[in-house]
């Protein structure tokens, strides 16, 4: 068996080829040049020092993202190219998934970080058992303070790799509080060693995809798509206005917007002993998987909630209504309308975390049918303190 692999997902262009788990040439470049004018003539180079015959091949093995637009669709064009003209199919594999597989039987968490700019970064948490690399959290897009809290509540070892390591390693050593490794070179970058591997294992197990099916994965909307909702999201701006009746008087509750942000900080500072920055706020809100709401009375933010949506399930992150308001039902409204606008994005479940002294807050969320399901130890910080985890089923 004879797989070519394939991975152009961010700065590195390499290519392998792997038969009967034997590695037959791997060719990797990491320098700044365009993949359209690297790929084609590796794949060439590694053709001719091997002498490959291309119709020996029995599949190719390509990342499917996430990654780098423009490098991920030249690979795409490429794989699906000789997929069609050889009668092949593609092996289709998880650009980090790809990167974590580098580590192979490692003791340690695996966790790849790539660059997706403004402190994001595209990611996901791995573990090998018995061999076998299994999923911890899939990939997805997120910010490094938030990667970091995950890691950190998962209290295992791990180690990073990627080319974000680079970039955001400050920002990692100043959040992270469990032992931790960075991977050397050899290991810390995209290799189709791994890509050509795992393809021949899925080949095998008959997870294989036709070049005219293969797809890609890009976890979030390419730039010029993010334009085009925003504009669209700036038409409808009015229609995403809801009123509801509180104790205080008529509440405007809507999404959060760029000029909602310095006054939601502030509540931020006024509600929580370890508030969420305002560019942490910015970024979490510009999220194609989040919901962000602000209640308004008279132009001024008395409140606001936000949640996490990832598959049929949420997780609620913020809640907080500015002192003076406090018991006059600007809390339920708000939950309400998130519920409301949760299940129309397909949510079936939520949950949350909350002090466990928060009797307040515990008893709202009782009031919406939440139940205490489990305990995290010692979560909040400033004073410590352990979490009651609360879910509804919706």
């Amino acid at each position: 068996m004879k797989i070519l692999g394939i991975d152009s997902s961010a700065m590195v262009a390499t290519v392998a080829v792997v038969q009967d788990n034997i590695l037959l040439a791997e060719y990797t470049i990491n320098h700044k040049k365009t993949h359209s004018q690297t790929l084609l003539p590796m794949i060439d180079e590694v053709k001719k020092m091997i002498e490959l015959e291309m119709d020996s091949l029995d599949a190719i093995a390509i990342t499917n993202g996430p990654g780098s637009y423009t490098g991920l669709r030249i690979g795409a064009a490429t794989a699906k190219g000789f997929g069609l003209a050889l009668d092949i199919p593609i092996v289709s594999i998880p650009t980090t998934y790809a990167l974590a597989y580098n580590m192979y039987s490692s003791k340690y968490v695996i966790c790849p970080i790539m660059d997706a700019r403004r402190k994001q970064v595209y990611t996901g948490i791995y573990e090998f058992k018995d061999e076998e690399l299994e999923v911890i959290m899939d990939q997805k897009v997120m910010l490094i303070d938030e990667l970091i809290d995950e890691l950190n509540q998962l209290d295992r070892e791990v180690i990073f790799l990627g080319d974000a390591v680079e970039i955001l390693k400050e920002e990692i050593e100043s959040k992270i509080n469990i032992p931790h490794h960075y991977a050397p070179a050899m290991m810390n970058r995209s290799r189709a060693a791994s890509v050509a591997s795992l393809g021949e294992k899925y080949y095998k197990e008959g997870k294989t995809v036709s070049a005219d099916d293969f797809k890609l994965n890009y976890l979030r909307l390419s730039q010029a798509e993010r334009e085009l909702k925003e504009k669209n999201k700036i038409k409808d701006k009015n229609i995403s206005l809801t009123h509801k009746e509180t104790d205080c008087g008529k509440l405007t509750i809507k999404e959060l917007e760029e000029e909602d942000l310095e006054q939601v900080e502030k509540l931020e500072k006024e509600c929580f002993s370890t508030p969420w920055s305002l560019n942490s706020l910015k970024e979490s809100a510009k999220k194609d998987n989040t919901i962000f709401l602000v209640g308004k009375l008279d132009e001024k933010v008395i409140g606001y909630c936000g949640i996490y949506l990832a598959a049929d399930e949420g997780d609620i992150t913020n809640v907080a209504v500015t002192k003076n308001y406090r018991k006059n039902k600007v809390a339920l409204s708000l939950l309400q309308e998130l519920h409301t606008r949760a299940v129309d994005k397909g949510a079936k479940k939520i949950a949350l975390e909350v002090r466990q002294s928060n009797t307040a807050a515990i008893k709202l969320y009782e009031k919406m049918n939440y139940q205490i399901c489990s305990t995290r130890k010692d979560y909040y910080d400033n004073p410590t303190e352990d979490a009651y985890i609360m879910t509804v089923e919706l």
